[in-house]
């Protein structure tokens, strides 16, 4: 699962990001680098097997409620 997490970020953020040029701002990059976590955390589904469509922050919060049922 990292490894295709980090196979996406570099495909789909860095490469397009530092494609367009020199990056002279790194708050600036840690400013759209956030904004494509938070979409991809929360409104990106994925199709691998485990996440099955769902969210990042859907499986968190599903397997949250699971630890809460299994520890009462």
């Amino acid at each position: 699962m990292c490894e295709r997490f980090h196979g996406t970020i570099l495909h789909e953020f860095y490469r397009p990001h530092f494609h367009r040029g020199r990056v002279d701002d790194i708050a600036l990059l840690d400013k759209s680098l956030q904004t494509w976590l938070r979409d991809y955390n929360e409104h990106r589904p994925n199709n691998g097997d485990y996440m099955a469509g769902r969210t990042p922050l859907q499986v968190k919060k599903e397997l949250r409620r699971r630890i809460r049922q299994t520890a009462a």
